[in-house]
C-alpha cells in the first residue's frame, strides 16, 4: 500500500474493509464498536480512528479481527 495514503490517515473501519477481514462497512463498524478488532495487538478504541504512518512498526500494520483474522499490511515509500 502507498505511504500516500496513511498520510492523511484512514478511517479504521475502511482498512478493515477494503483488506477483506470484514464484508462491508458496516460489518467494520460493528467489530470494532464491539471489541473485537485490532491494530498492531492494541484494541481499536471507535470506528472512525484514523490510521496513519503513527501506527506502523517496522514498516508494517498488523490487523486483526476476532481471534484468528489477521491481516499484514505493508507500507511501500
Amino acid at each position: 500500500m502507498p505511504f500516500k495514503k496513511f498520510a492523511k490517515g484512514i478511517p479504521a473501519y475502511e482498512l478493515f474493509f477494503h483488506t477483506g477481514l470484514t464484508k462491508s462497512g458496516g460489518e467494520a463498524r460493528r467489530l470494532i464498536n464491539q471489541g473485537g478488532a485490532y491494530i498492531n495487538g492494541e484494541t481499536i478504541a471507535a470506528f472512525d480512528v484514523l490510521v496513519t504512518s503513527d501506527h506502523l512498526k517496522d514498516g508494517e500494520i498488523i490487523l486483526r479481527a476476532g481471534k484468528k483474522r489477521f491481516h499484514r499490511i505493508q507500507i511501500e515509500k
